[in-house]
């Protein structure tokens, strides 16, 4: 029992010893030369009125003396510059804030800076719907320019292809036609079935008219000795195209 209550003892002493040593470590509020009484009495003020500012104290001289240095005013208060010693040299340090506003005046400047903070983001938010909207029409614009210069060129190469055809299709019906003018006029000769006789022929297409020649010769020892030309005229005739051309 003598020895618990020695050791509790013992250990109050050294418990002591240790609020005294924190103790000694924590700074005291200064003031800076030239730091007029009526400053010194808005601290105090600021001390009975704002519930935060004792804190900030508190927090500021926790390991060290705090010198207020100035003082300015501000929209809802004062701003107080502090120094602190820094390896024996005054350094500048945070600055206190005192906060004068009524409890009301608080509430009402929440609820405004609230209701400005929804309005910024509603106005934010519009803005990205406007550009997002304006990226949506664009590339729903481009995605319908290109189908439809996608729809144009697949258009414009059926109908060359079309014209192709078509043009082909004339070619070939003016070919049988000149075919068929020539038959007609190698119909109406006579020509001998003798080796001397030889024919050549010539046929000319214009947009109108088909000609064609056929000159028939006779030899005689190698030599060419008369040649008698057969002229026929034909008149090209429009071509009735199938359904598909």
């Amino acid at each position: 029992m003598k020895f618990n209550a020695k050791t509790n003892f013992i250990l109050a002493i050294i418990a002591f010893i240790f609020t005294l040593s924190t103790q000694a470590q924590a700074g005291e509020l200064l003031y800076a030369k030239g730091f007029t009484p009526s400053q010194k009495a808005q601290v105090k003020t600021c001390y009975k009125q704002d519930k935060t500012f004792p804190q900030q104290v508190r927090k500021l001289t926790a390991k060290a003396d705090i010198a207020i240095r100035s003082m300015h005013k501000q929209r809802d208060g004062y701003m107080f510059m502090t120094t602190t010693k820094v390896h024996g040299k005054w350094s500048n340090h945070t600055p206190l804030k005192c906060d004068l506003r009524s409890d009301a005046k608080k509430k009402y400047d929440r609820e405004l800076t609230l209701n400005q903070e929804k309005k910024r983001a509603l106005k934010i938010q519009q803005e990205q719907k406007i550009k997002q909207d304006t990226a949506k029409r664009k590339a729903q614009e481009t995605s319908k320019s290109a189908d439809n210069k996608a729809q144009i060129d697949k258009q414009y190469r059926e109908e060359q292809a079309q014209k192709a055809k078509r043009i082909a299709y004339r070619k070939a019906d003016i070919n049988k036609q000149a075919v068929k003018c020539k038959d007609e006029l190698l119909s109406t000769l006579t020509i001998p079935k003798d080796p001397s006789y030889k024919t050549t022929g010539n046929m000319q297409v214009s947009i109108n008219h088909i000609n064609v020649t056929v000159d028939v010769a006779k030899y005689s020892a190698g030599l060419k000795r008369s040649t008698k030309k057969h002229v026929k005229q034909c008149k090209v005739k429009p071509t009735v195209y199938p359904r598909n051309i």
